[in-house]
């Protein structure tokens, strides 16, 4: 091929001068991208902050948790204690409702009840209803199944406080249940847990609130300020349920903020989010920065870009030029191929049929022979032999007849016939025709199917190919192994692919195997793969053939979808 000219390209002033402004719009979007980084680099490094803040608060609440829950089982085995000293009076007939209500006072119960097996109550120190046990456990305690039992925090009837209530099995049959107000409970958790931690922490300028939620509701925070609650805040439930940090910037008492959600574990069955209100500021100081040096840079990038534009203009031309140029060879080299591959298979498909015709008249006549010898002709010695002898020639000669017809067959191939076709179904009955054959053989035999490809093509001789590439990938694999065939859509083209885990190909032989009467089977004629490649190419297709070290044969058929 000659040398291609480039031929220059003038551009007009007006030219010019829309691809100046398109190009200062450019370096405009460049320099507020490079502004959107910067805010985002410090929004990361200020969520990384609060990351880290949670994870300083995770530690700390381990400790006064553990501490809590020490405090909470220390003052249970009290309560259970107390009620254990009423067993003994009781058991000794000396617990009346006098000495009950006296004892009651003295170690701070709000109420205690002594309940026969029936669940009655036979004394109490109080007017107020007994909270409503759950059913199973106190059922357990009443059984003596257990000797003791915590209740946690209930709520009492007909009033808004609640109850931390305990039980104990009464020796005479029946239950001691006994409860203090569960504001004591919880006033001492308020002093030792998370919430001193976390005003602590608020007191820092920078931080503008602190919250604790769960996935039911907020359990502190440091603002009067009224704050979303899980089933109010979508961004609370993904920072649940992704378990990662989530931000937003929102509004605070007039100015803005920004809003750090951190998902926090402090135990296996504590899950939390930590809500951190970050001061604003930082990030509108590096804003008027950021616009600051954008302007200079964009005035800089203006004179520059202005000089440049002339040449920027004759480079891009001549890189689209030399990559049309190279698409082009690309292009001609492949089709050069094609015809070549073409040629090859037709003047060796003329060539076969004339050999085939000089070669069939002879091999009639030695048949014809051979079938005189065996019925007007017989032997002295040994006829057993000499008919053996002739079934074999016979049925070599039927060989040959085969092997001819299948040459005269290629050299006169038949007009396609297309017609719309499910390009699954087809494929499908293939896999279904060999099914058999690939358990037989210890051979998986698996189709990735596609129902939404449909081409219009000869459904005959594709069906053919795919025989002979099945057929092929089962006759390569020595013991067990697979065939795997995969249907998909690529841009305007089915794609068809039938991979086997046999040993592969030689570099060597990987360019030749689409030649006729090239073959690496003892037995093979070379024909079946020659055949595959004419009919893809009388479909406008395109075959190729793959072997990575250490894999099977693979073999990639592009048919194009659009009817020709």
């Amino acid at each position: 091929m000659g040398k291609m000219k480039l031929k220059k390209i003038n551009i007009s002033p007006y030219m010019l001068l829309f691809l100046f402004i398109i190009f200062v719009i450019i370096l405009g979007l460049s320099l507020y991208s490079n502004y959107i980084s910067q805010k985002n680099a410090t929004i990361e490094m200020m969520t990384h902050s609060s990351h880290q803040l949670s994870s300083t608060i995770r530690k700390a609440s381990r400790n006064t948790i553990i501490a809590y829950r020490l405090f909470l089982h220390h003052f249970n085995e009290q309560l259970i204690s107390d009620l254990r000293y009423l067993d003994y009076l009781d058991l000794n007939n000396d617990l009346n409702q006098k000495n009950l209500t006296e004892y009651a006072h003295q170690e701070r119960f709000n109420a205690i009840y002594v309940l026969d097996k029936n669940g009655n109550v036979e004394i109490t120190n109080t007017d107020e209803e007994m909270p409503e046990l759950p059913a199973d456990t106190y059922n357990d305690l009443n059984e003596g199944k257990f000797k003791k039992r915590t209740f946690d925090i209930l709520p009492a009837r007909n009033q808004q406080e609640k109850r931390f209530t305990v039980g104990i099995h009464r020796s005479k049959g029946g239950t001691i249940i006994g409860n203090i107000k569960a504001s004591k409970v919880l006033n001492v958790k308020n002093i030792i847990y998370i919430n001193s931690l976390l005003d602590s922490i608020a007191n820092n300028p920078s931080i503008e609130f602190i919250a604790l939620q769960d996935s039911h509701q907020v359990l502190h925070k440091t603002t009067d300020r009224p704050l979303t609650n899980y089933y109010e805040d979508p961004l609370v439930q993904e920072t649940f349920r992704t378990k990662s940090i989530h931000y937003r910037i929102s509004q605070f008492d007039g100015h803005k903020i920004l809003e750090v959600f951190n998902y926090l574990r402090i135990f296996d069955s504590s899950r939390y989010v930590v809500q951190i209100g970050l001061n604003y500021s930082p990030i509108q100081k590096i804003q008027k920065n950021a616009l600051k040096q954008a302007s200079l840079r964009l005035f800089i990038l203006i004179i520059i870009g202005f000089m440049m534009i002339a040449y920027s203009i004759s480079t891009q031309n001549v890189r689209l030029l030399q990559k049309k140029k190279d698409k082009i060879t690309k292009e001609v080299y492949s089709l050069q191929a094609d015809l070549r591959q073409k040629e090859k298979l037709s003047v060796i498909g003329e060539l076969a049929a004339g050999v085939a015709h000089k070669i069939r008249n002879p091999l009639n006549a030695i048949s014809m022979t051979i079938q005189r010898l065996g019925s007007e002709f017989k032997v002295k010695n040994d006829q057993s032999e000499y008919n053996s002898l002739l079934k074999i020639l016979n049925k070599e000669i039927n060989n040959i007849g085969e092997i001819i017809t299948q040459f005269l067959q290629f050299s006169r191939p038949t007009a396609i016939s297309r017609s719309r076709t499910n390009l699954n179904k087809l494929t499908q009955k293939v896999v279904d025709l060999y099914s058999v054959k690939a358990e037989k053989q210890s051979i998986d035999l698996n189709f990735n199917p596609n129902s939404k490809i449909i081409a219009h093509l000869d459904d005959d001789k594709i069906k053919q190919c795919l025989i002979n590439l099945v057929e092929n990938a089962m006759d390569a694999i020595n013991g067990s192994g697979a065939v795997h065939i995969d249907l998909k859509k690529k841009e305007q083209e089915a794609v068809l692919i039938v991979e086997d885990t046999g040993p592969g190909i030689d570099d060597e032989n990987l360019s030749k195997i689409f030649n006729l009467y090239f073959t690496t089977k003892p037995d093979g004629t070379g024909i079946g793969l020659a055949q595959v490649y004419r009919i893809i190419a009388e479909h406008d297709g395109r075959i190729e053939a793959d072997s990575p070290p250490g894999k099977g044969a693979i073999f990639t058929i592009y048919l194009p979808l659009k009817e020709s």
